[in-house]
């Protein structure tokens, strides 16, 4: 590959990556900025837990703007690279038979990766910020809350860790070189070290997915399952033992049964 081409790879990576952050950044920014405006035309000035509050109320409505803004210039790259969408992101149609696994098997790595992650000795202050984090998360039971997490943030990542990172990383380096980035990156895109950890397995198998079945789509499926997964499984009362150990026990074996499922519906691809 010409060095000219191999700039060109790389540099579509960067911009995608400083897209998708520059967006979270400026929306966050320009709500906050209208808040204090708002509030110092009236004469009050707004203490910075106040701010932090507000922030904090409307970060799923910040995260789905951002994911908009993010994917309407996604569309603008295969234009400016004078390619079709479609071809540039990968994105092929998969049979419902095996976009309903895929979701399933999606609810099921949340859950077994959830069980396992538990049993690891994170610190203290580790978890501590984890369940700071799913408590905000969980806290927002609205309409917008799961068009962010379930349906946006799966769009928006996939398309840059899996289309535009292992797409572009695997013309320039191995497929499992480019696995391994990729995932790495959506781990630190987390924010933290437990959720970081487990993205990073999480990106492990979404990256498989998208390189077995050749279609971001694919991908997309697992991981819009693998963010519901937060919300479903909260519907379990905390006392009920023994359902929340059905659950545990069926969530090992929907993922065995799907990881099986994937490998023979893939068979005839190469990874």
């Amino acid at each position: 590959m010409k060095p000219i081409q191999a700039l060109k790879i790389c540099g579509t990576v960067a911009a995608a990556f400083l897209v998708f952050l520059g967006a979270q950044v400026f929306f966050e920014f320009f709500l906050i900025v209208l808040y204090i405006a708002f509030y110092s035309a009236v004469g009050i000035a707004p203490s910075a837990e106040a701010i932090l509050a507000f922030a904090l109320e409307n970060a799923m409505l910040l995260s789905f703007v951002a994911g908009v803004a993010t994917l309407s210039v996604y569309l603008v790259f295969p234009v400016v690279l004078k390619k079709s969408p479609l071809d540039f992101y990968n994105i092929k149609p998969v049979r419902l038979s095996s976009a309903l696994v895929l979701l399933v098997f999606g609810i099921a790595a949340s859950s077994v990766i959830g069980v396992v992650w538990e049993l690891l000795p994170f610190p203290e202050w580790a978890w501590e910020i984890y369940n700071e984090t799913v408590a905000e998360m969980l806290a927002g039971d609205d309409l917008m809350t799961y068009l962010a997490v379930v349906l946006m943030a799966p769009l928006v990542e996939e398309l840059l860790c899996r289309s535009i990172c292992i797409g572009g990383l695997s013309r320039l380096t191995p497929k499992w070189v480019a696995l391994l980035i990729s995932s790495l990156v959506f781990g630190v895109m987390h924010g933290n070290l437990i959720q970081g950890s487990y993205a990073f397995v999480c990106g492990l198998i979404l990256g498989l997915i998208y390189l077995r079945y050749g279609s971001v789509t694919a991908s997309i499926l697992f991981h819009m399952g693998f963010n519901a997964a937060s919300y479903l499984l909260s519907l379990i009362p905390e006392d009920d033992l023994l359902l929340s150990l059905l659950a545990v026990l069926l969530s090992f074996a929907v993922f065995a049964a799907s990881s099986v499922y994937v490998f023979l519906d893939t068979r005839k691809q190469k990874p």
